[in-house]
């Protein structure tokens, strides 16, 4: 018996947590009367109808009582709501580049409109943004402070390998080190070399994202998503509200993690170019074991992938907004999809370039490394 009466008991709090109270206000007296389901679907809440009787004409106005549930999902919501906002806006404040209003939207991020996030280093540029001059400025200084010390330690290596093959006297010892030798002149030579296929790299970067920027994309459809789920938001009460907010969440979610993308992204790739020279010396030493240089790939691939990684997400984002902007622009919840599908694009990059076991950017999630 007890337990069909905490049955009963918990089917009414349920009923009552998310069935509301449908009525009609009068507003000449104040009286209420029922309203139907039907009614109050065809009805917008708060709406009025005329109503006629005894030869007077009177309006009622349709009144949605809110539920405990819904109160609660509501109060919920909009703390949630001012954190997420809070956090939006701090985001357009820390990449802003003047004193104008600006929101962040991950269509500057992909197509490189932001100053802040700039990562061409070794081009030069009209980007007076200051972190990114500062950052560009160390580049330079610390990959040419590299370079003479890569060309130091590898003159070492080399007096090594003469010292190595002038001793050895064994025919094995002496092919060993002859291949070693083989390894250091191509080293020393890349080292030379190194940046010009940082500059092919990221001049070919830029050139295929100013040619996807041709692509007719409305830079505003971001914008006015975000806004319309934003205003329809703030409209809106109990489970509606919170249904609401959560895609505001889910897009001002993705905002976060593409500004965190681009912004590990900027210095990764300054962390890149200022090692480059050293790893050309070891290069010598790699190619003695399985005739490859393990960590030259290695750090080829990672640059391979940062680069090229912004090209693709602007590709995709600009054919994917060209042909459903109408369609998102009803339904926000599909750029939530499309934005969780682009953070990902950063493997079919790594497919490319063969290297599944990076871990540069990755976008923002936890990988696997190659068996």
């Amino acid at each position: 018996m007890k337990k069909v009466i905490v049955s009963i008991l918990l089917i009414i709090t349920v009923f009552n947590l998310i069935s509301p109270i449908i009525s009609y206000a009068t507003t000449d007296s104040g009286n209420t009367t029922d309203a139907s389901e039907e009614e109050y679907n065809n009805l917008i809440n708060g709406e009025t109808r005329p109503i006629t009787s005894n030869g007077k004409t009177r309006e009622e106005k349709l009144v949605v009582a809110p539920t405990l549930g819904g109160a609660t999902a509501n109060v919920l919501s909009s703390i949630i709501n001012a954190i997420f906002f809070t956090v939006s806006s701090a985001l357009s404040a820390l990449v802003s580049d003047s004193t104008q209003a600006y929101a962040f939207t991950i269509y500057d991020a992909v197509f490189n409109e932001i100053p802040t996030f700039d990562a061409n280093y070794l081009t030069s540029s009209n980007n007076t943004n200051n972190i990114h001059l500062k950052i560009k400025e160390q580049v330079e200084i610390w990959y040419g402070a590299i370079r003479r010390i890569a060309i130091a330690l590898s003159l070492c290596v080399l007096i090594y390998v003469g010292i190595r093959m002038a001793i050895s006297t064994v025919s094995e010892d002496k092919a060993r080190y002859k291949k070693m030798l083989i390894g250091w002149i191509q080293g020393f030579i890349l080292i030379f070399f190194m940046h010009y296929i940082i500059l092919f790299s990221t001049v070919l970067a830029k050139s295929i994202l100013d040619l996807i920027k041709l692509i007719p994309v409305n830079k505003s459809a971001e914008t006015k998503i975000f806004w319309t789920t934003f205003v329809k938001m703030l409209g809106s009460g109990g489970w509606d509200a919170l249904s609401t907010s959560m895609v505001y969440w889910i897009l001002v979610f993705y905002q976060v993690k593409f500004f965190m993308l681009y912004a590990k992204r900027m210095l990764s790739i300054a962390f890149l170019i200022i090692i480059s020279p050293l790893i050309t010396v070891t290069y010598p030493m790699d190619k003695i074991g399985d005739g490859r240089a393990q960590a030259f790939t290695n750090w080829f691939q990672e640059f391979e992938v940062n680069v090229f990684i912004q090209p693709l997400h602007a590709l995709l984002y600009g054919m994917f907004f060209m042909s459903a902007s109408d369609v998102i622009a009803r339904a926000p919840i599909l750029a939530a999809i499309f934005f969780m599908g682009l953070s990902r694009g950063e493997k079919v990059v790594k497919g490319i370039f063969n290297a599944r076991g990076m871990k540069s950017i990755h976008s923002m999630g936890k990988g696997k490394k190659k068996k």
